[in-house]
């Protein structure tokens, strides 16, 4: 059965192939991107095979545009509590007045979160070319497909780091590329890659002419890969390998 047709069956006491489920969470650190939290919750309810999507925006979307300000203190669940609030006395309720959800700061941004805005990557995936496997100081193709609305010119940026912190491996140049509507293909290939084994994770990020425009896909990690072959020998005390390197790559783009 499909996800719509499980939940379908479920709502009208039919039998199913098993019971319908959802999970989700906050997403703190990207939710003040529509485009970051609409990527980050895709990502999350594809892993966890969710058969309904359920958006969590940040806590103060709702009362964000009469002037409540959420603390920068994120707590366990993922939602940060109110810093400053709107309404401190009975007159400030005078204050209040109708919002447009269109126009109005905080809905908007969980409107355009729901339609993903005009650009969104639907699949990443990172590989040897001829599919044995990424191995160390040999070639590494990222393959990602992007699906757009409209026609977007767009830069986008790709990193390597090891764990979800800083990446330590950024490809040089950024790429600058006309999308089209419908899907475009891309691929970028690093040869060779020079890392040792181990388990690393592919950021993607695209804005709209350089990092300073607008935000179209949050730089953020969205898929791992293991890395094949040896270690690197114990260095001395003192030497801190992660650093930021910036490595050549060729691009190539398809629809």
């Amino acid at each position: 059965m499909s996800r719509r047709e499980r939940v379908l069956a479920a709502i009208n006491r039919q039998p199913v192939d098993r019971m319908p489920y959802a999970v989700w969470r906050h997403f703190p650190t990207v939710d003040h991107s529509s485009a970051g939290l609409a990527q980050a919750t895709l990502r999350f309810h594809e892993r966890y095979g969710s058969d309904f999507l359920k958006i969590t925006p940040r806590g103060g979307y709702a009362v964000e545009a009469w002037g409540c300000v959420e603390s920068t203190a994120v707590r366990e669940d993922g939602h940060r509590p109110c810093g400053t609030c709107a309404v401190r006395s009975g007159d400030d309720w005078k204050k209040i007045r109708t919002l447009d959800p269109a126009s109005a700061p905080g809905y908007a941004e969980e409107i355009e979160t729901t339609t993903h805005g005009p650009l969104r990557s639907i699949t990443v995936e990172a590989d040897n070319p001829d599919g044995a496997g990424p191995l160390t100081q040999q070639p590494l193709d990222i393959r990602l497909r992007f699906e757009s609305e409209k026609n977007i010119v767009t830069r986008l940026y790709l990193g390597i780091s090891e764990g979800t912190a800083t990446p330590i491996l950024l490809v040089e140049p950024g790429q600058e590329v006309m999308l089209e509507p419908g899907e475009t293909g891309v691929r970028c290939s690093i040869d060779p890659l020079p890392l040792p084994r181990g388990r690393y994770y592919v950021w993607v990020g695209a804005y709209r002419y350089t990092t300073h425009g607008e935000e179209l896909v949050a730089w953020q990690p969205v898929t791992s890969f293991d890395l094949y072959g040896p270690e690197l020998s114990t260095a001395p005390r003192g030497i801190v390998r992660l650093a930021p390197v910036h490595v050549a790559s060729s691009w190539e783009f398809s629809s």
